[in-house]
């Protein structure tokens, strides 16, 4: 794996668990265990920036931070990105404080915006909660046969998003975090 920082929202204990739960289940299960085995847990990206960590973030995210309030995030659909490698999500319901949060850091960061990866810019990003990264099409088949949270039980996960945080992955280190 290799190394990336990431600007986030974190997901608070309570809303975390579900998601959680699920990662859990599906090692359990050894179905997929790819989230498990990262230590990871529930957030949104903002932001990933490959290799390099720009310096210009550890003095704008403070103010960032203090723009933003926490983010009630409602959980509604099980979706996939294609690709080599697979992606199993949660995507978001609308959601305007959301989506003004990403454009509120884009901005604020505007002048390290090339150094964002490509899904994560404006007019690219889809908010997300990642299930299983890397997943096959055969695991994603069975995740959703076999965890009831995924199929027919499947019912819409209430989150809130409130931590702005600067992370390391992989492995995950968290090098700041600020109260929304």
């Amino acid at each position: 794996m290799s190394r990336n920082y990431r600007v986030l929202l974190r997901v608070n204990s309570a809303g975390a668990e579900p998601i959680e739960a699920i990662w859990r289940q599906m090692a359990s299960l050894g179905i997929n265990d790819s989230m498990v085995k990262k230590s990871m847990f529930a957030h949104f990206s903002l932001a990933i920036y490959p290799d390099e960590c720009p310096s210009e973030l550890f003095s704008l995210l403070p103010g960032i931070a203090q723009q933003l309030q926490p983010i009630e995030i409602v959980l509604s659909k099980i979706d996939t990105f294609p690709g080599p490698e697979g992606v199993l999500f949660l995507a978001s319901e609308a959601n305007d404080n959301l989506l003004a949060a990403s454009n509120l850091f884009h901005r604020e960061t505007k002048n390290i915006l090339e150094a964002c990866d490509h899904y994560y810019r404006p007019g690219n990003w889809v908010p997300h909660c990642t299930i299983a990264n890397p997943i096959s099409p055969q695991e994603i088949t069975e995740a959703i046969a076999t965890i009831p949270a995924l199929s027919a039980e499947f019912s819409p996960i209430s989150v809130t998003c409130a931590a702005l945080e600067l992370v390391e992955f992989f492995p995950i280190r968290r090098i700041a975090s600020y109260d929304l």
